[in-house]
Parts: C-alpha cells; structure tokens; sequence
C-alpha cells in the first residue's frame, strides 16, 4: 500500500497531508495548494479510492483465515442421542 501511495501525484499525496496530518479543512487546503475546494475533494476522494483497492479487505483476510482453520481442524462428530 506505502508503494501504491507513493506513486500517487505529488498533489493527492499533499491533500492527504493537509487534510488529515495537519488537519486543514477542504478550503485551507485549497488557498495553500492554490486550487478549488472541488479540486481538493475530488484529489482526495480519487487517493482514497484507489487505496482501497490496494488494501486487502478485513473480510477477505478473515475468510482466509477460517478456511485455513478449517482445513486444519479435526471433524466435529455429532453426539447420539
């Protein structure tokens, strides 16, 4: 994921920065960098989107996870009654 942020646009990388490091809002960040509120909000919608799609899913790793369990643990046999 660290690889993917840094191959972002300097720009997204500074918008991200501002907003959540230095905790700017949207219309600070846009008189620093010298752009839009808009262009603040879509640069960081835009980062956050695509690292999500390079950050592996809580879901994914849990079912992961049970299915490797499951392969590993012993039956569970069912009690007569």
């Amino acid at each position: 994921m660290l690889a993917s942020f840094a191959r972002r646009p300097a720009r997204e990388r500074l918008v991200l920065a501002l907003l959540l490091y230095e905790r700017l809002n949207t219309d600070e960040v846009a008189s620093v960098i010298g752009i839009s509120p808009a262009e603040v909000s879509r640069a960081y919608r835009t980062l956050l989107a695509k690292l999500r799609d390079v950050t592996p899913r809580r879901e994914d790793e849990l079912a992961r996870s049970l299915r490797a369990r499951a392969r590993f643990a012993p039956e569970r046999r069912r009690r007569a009654a």
